[in-house]
C-alpha cells in the first residue's frame, strides 16, 4: 500500500502546482493499460508468426536454443508500444499525468501479488515506491539538475529487477508465452517514461508528426529485422537439435498398431513414420488436438486389463492392470469428472478433486503413474459411458523398423512423446 500512497502524494504534488488535474491523472492511469495489452498481443502475434514459418518451434514448445534475437526483438516491440502510448498522448494530457498514470500499476500489480501471490509482489511495489519516491523527490527539489537525479535514482530498483525478471520469465516460459515476459518489459519503461521526456521539446511544441510516425516505424522495422536474424542464427544442427514428438500406439480391441506425431509439419525423420490426417483407427479418446498417423507393425503386445465392478448412480469403480508390466496408465472417459479415488494393494485409498477438462479428445482424464504389478482399482464420479485404457512404457527401440533419431533431432517437451502406448476401450 505505501507504493500507491506515494503514487497518491506525487499526484497530489502535482495537482497543488498545477502541473495536472485529476481527470489527466485517471485518463493517464487508464491510457497507460494500452501499452501493455498491446504488447501482450504483439509478443503472442511475433510467436504465432514464428511458428507459421518454422513449425518446429511448436513442438519445442516456445524453449528455444538461441532466441536472443528474439528476446530484443521483443523488447523493441516494447519500444513500440510505449511510444505509440506516450509520444501522441503527452501534448493533449501532459507528460506528468501519463508518468504518474504509468507508475500506479506497478503499484496496483504490488497490491494485487501481495493478496494473491505474496512471494511476487516486491517485483512491482518495490520499483513503483522507489520511483514515486524519486519523483516526489524531484517535485519538491525544483532544481532542474537535482531533479534529474532524484529521477534517475528512483529508477535504480526498477532497472535491477524489472528487466531481469522479464528474461527469467522468457526463459522459464519460453516464447510461446512471450507475451508474460513482455509486461516486465512494458512496466520498466512506464517507470523510464520521465528519463524519455528529458529529450523531448516541449509538450506545447509537439515532435511533428513525421517524428512520432517515424520513430515507432523505427522500432517496428527492428523487431522485424531481429526477428529474421533469430530465424538465420537459430537453425537445428547436432548441437542444437530441433524438437519431434513420435509415439506407438496399438489399439489392442481392433489390432491396428499406427505411429503418431503431434508436429506441426513432420521433420524429415519423422516424415519417415507419419503421412497424413487420418486420426479414425486411433483408440476412441486417444486423440488429443491435430495429429499427423501412419500404418505401424504390430507388436507382441496385450492391452490393459479392464474390468467394471460398479456402477451405481454417477460414480464407476474399475480395476486396470497392465499385461505387459506398465508403470504409466492413462484414462479417458467421454464424460468429465469431478472425483477420483485410487486404491492399491496394501495403501489406504486416495481421493482427488478433478477440475477442468481436456480440449481436443474426450473431456475426462486420469493419469496414475508407477502402476504396481496388481493394478489399481478407480472410483470415478462421472457420467461417462466409455472408458480407454492405455498402460504407457517409455522408448520406441522394441517397435519393428523403427530407427534413432538423427543428432539433429531430440524429443520434444510433450508428455506423450517417445511413448509405446496400448490401449483398450470398455462400456461402462
Amino acid at each position: 500500500m505505501l507504493a500507491i500512497l506515494l503514487v497518491a502524494l506525487l499526484a497530489w504534488l502535482a495537482r497543488r502546482r498545477g502541473l495536472v488535474t485529476v481527470p489527466k491523472v485517471l485518463l493517464g492511469a487508464g491510457s497507460a493499460l494500452v501499452p501493455l495489452i498491446v504488447l501482450f498481443g504483439l509478443g503472442q502475434l511475433l510467436w504465432t508468426v514464428l511458428v507459421w514459418l518454422r513449425p518446429a518451434y511448436d513442438t519445442a514448445g516456445g524453449l528455444l536454443h538461441r532466441p536472443v534475437a528474439y528476446h530484443v526483438a521483443m523488447m523493441a516491440l516494447g519500444v513500440l508500444a510505449l511510444l505509440g502510448w506516450y509520444l501522441p498522448l503527452r501534448r493533449g494530457l501532459g507528460p506528468v499525468a501519463l508518468v504518474i498514470g504509468g507508475l500506479a500499476w506497478p503499484a496496483v500489480l504490488g497490491v494485487l501479488c501481495a493478496a494473491f501471490a505474496p512471494g511476487m509482489s516486491f517485483l512491482f511495489t518495490m520499483p513503483a515506491l522507489v520511483a514515486a519516491l524519486g519523483a516526489v523527490a524531484a517535485l519538491l527539489l525544483n532544481r532542474p539538475l537535482w531533479s534529474v537525479g532524484a529521477v534517475a535514482a528512483g529508477l535504480v530498483v526498477g532497472t535491477a529487477l524489472l528487466p531481469y525478471f522479464g528474461y527469467m520469465a522468457f526463459v522459464a516460459v519460453g516464447l510461446a508465452l512471450g507475451g508474460a515476459g513482455s509486461v516486465f518489459v512494458v512496466l520498466f519503461g512506464l517507470l523510464a517514461v520521465p528519463v524519455v521526456e528529458l529529450f523531448l521539446p516541449d509538450p506545447e511544441r509537439g515532435i511533428g508528426r513525421r517524428v512520432a510516425v517515424a520513430v515507432p516505424a523505427t522500432a517496428l522495422l527492428a523487431s522485424v529485422a531481429l526477428a529474421g536474424v533469430g530465424l538465420v542464427v537459430d537453425r537445428p544442427d547436432a548441437g542444437h537439435p530441433a524438437a519431434g514428438h513420435l509415439a506407438y500406439v496399438l489399439d489392442a480391441d481392433s489390432g491396428r498398431a499406427f505411429w503418431v506425431s503431434a508436429e506441426l509439419e513432420p521433420t524429415a525423420w519423422t516424415g519417415r513414420y507419419v503421412s497424413g490426417r487420418d486420426v479414425g483407427g486411433l483408440p476412441p479418446g486417444y486423440q488429443r488436438g491435430d495429429l499427423w498417423t501412419g500404418p505401424a507393425p504390430d507388436i507382441d503386445a496385450e492391452g490393459p486389463d479392464v474390468e467394471v465392478r460398479s456402477r451405481t448412480g454417477g460414480t464407476v469403480t474399475v480395476r486396470v492392470t497392465s499385461r505387459r508390466d506398465a508403470v504409466a496408465l492413462t484414462l479417458r472417459v467421454d464424460a468429465p469428472i469431478t472425483e477420483a479415488t485410487a486404491t492399491v494393494a496394501g495403501g489406504a485409498p486416495v481421493t482427488v478433486a478433478v477440475e477442468g477438462t481436456r480440449a481436443g479428445t474426450w473431456p475426462g482424464e486420469i493419469r496414475f503413474r508407477d502402476l504396481p504389478a496388481a493394478g489399481v482399482e478407480l472410483t470415478l464420479r462421472t457420467s461417462a459411458g466409455r472408458l480407454t485404457a492405455i498402460d504407457e512404457t517409455r522408448g520406441l527401440t522394441g517397435v519393428p523398423g523403427f530407427e534413432p533419431r538423427p543428432p539433429d533431432v531430440v524429443a520434444g517437451t510433450r508428455d506423450d512423446g517417445d511413448l509405446v502406448a496400448v490401449a483398450r476401450t470398455v462400456d461402462l
